[in-house]
């Protein structure tokens, strides 16, 4: 069967989109497919100086069905694929990712970089990587996520320093929350104005976005939960901590609310992504009943290659 690739087209594509990670979720649980909550954060937040018709692409059959898409980021040369389960094949797959390449240098204009990156390739996943490496694409030793999982079996009670308390993110909070993002990545980005439009996204739930309060109304740490209901598994994404207030049990209260918060909404079990060479936020998601179930590492081809 043939497909075409078709321009984002509003929250319809949205809703396409999201089929194909539910759907792809439910064939295989935990490889393969982003959560939904990263696709919310993908385009509402780090891709939102984008025009999405531009870096957003649909695949149809040739009746109008979804079957995958395909995302761009230009100025990093970076390029994401996701095809529903039923075709995903390689002799799908190859065209393509040939095509998602090719849109790509297109859209990156008269500096290239020098590779082209997909950076969402499961350790087990031999389908795509055989793909990735058919093409001229090998594995980049210097960045890697381990995938972990949390069952909900036995969730930790959340506790506090004296005088902090735990809420959800409300329109009077958003200022301090999006500076506690600041604080604790040391980005810039993440203005008032940009929370505001995250906060938008179709998928956010704002009793999700759990933060601890400082006793003078500081955001000191917080966590962002994202539901899939179909599937009842949960994702945290970002997950953060005021620099002035590390290193007091914040950021472990707040996830064990998180967790407590999507049990109540009937998720079975939540996920989390820590970098490999990040061993303090390993250490958070553990203490929080979080282990890890798979890896995830980055392809990179350079543009002289195949």
């Amino acid at each position: 069967m043939s497909f075409h690739a078709r321009p984002y087209a509003e929250l319809a594509g949205l809703d396409a989109m999201r089929r194909v990670l539910i759907e792809g979720r439910r064939a295989s649980p935990h490889s393969g497919y982003i959560h939904l909550g990263d696709l919310n954060w993908w385009l509402f937040y780090l891709l939102r100086d984008y025009r999405l018709e531009d870096i957003a692409f649909l695949w149809e059959d040739g009746v109008g069905r979804v079957c995958g898409w395909s995302l761009l980021t230009p100025h990093l040369g970076v390029f994401d694929l996701f095809v529903s389960p039923e075709e995903r094949v390689a002799e799908q797959l190859a065209p393509m990712l040939a095509w998602t390449e090719a849109r790509l240098v297109e859209q990156v204009g008269e500096q290239p970089p020098e590779s082209l990156v997909t950076m969402w390739v499961f350790d087990d996943d031999a389908l795509w990587r055989a793909v990735l490496e058919q093409r001229g694409y090998r594995r980049d030793p210097a960045y890697g996520l381990l995938y972990m999982r949390h069952t909900l079996d036995a969730i930790p009670a959340p506790e506090l320093p004296d005088g902090f308390r735990l809420a959800h993110v409300t329109d009077e909070i958003v200022e301090a929350r999006a500076a506690a993002h600041r604080a604790a990545f040391g980005s810039a980005r993440m203005t008032p104005g940009a929370y505001r439009q995250l906060r938008r996204a179709p998928d956010y739930r704002a009793e999700l976005d759990v933060v601890t309060l400082a006793p003078g109304g500081d955001v000191a740490s917080y966590i962002m939960g994202w539901y899939d209901a179909e599937n009842r598994v949960a994702e945290f994404e970002p997950v953060g901590t005021a620099p002035a207030f590390q290193r007091r049990g914040l950021g472990r209260a707040a996830m064990c609310e998180g967790l407590r918060r999507v049990q109540s909404f009937g998720a079975r079990e939540a996920i989390v992504y820590a970098e490999i060479d990040n061993p303090a936020s390993q250490a958070l998601y553990r203490s929080a009943g979080f282990r890890p179930t798979n890896r995830i590492g980055a392809y990179r081809r350079p543009l002289n290659g195949p």
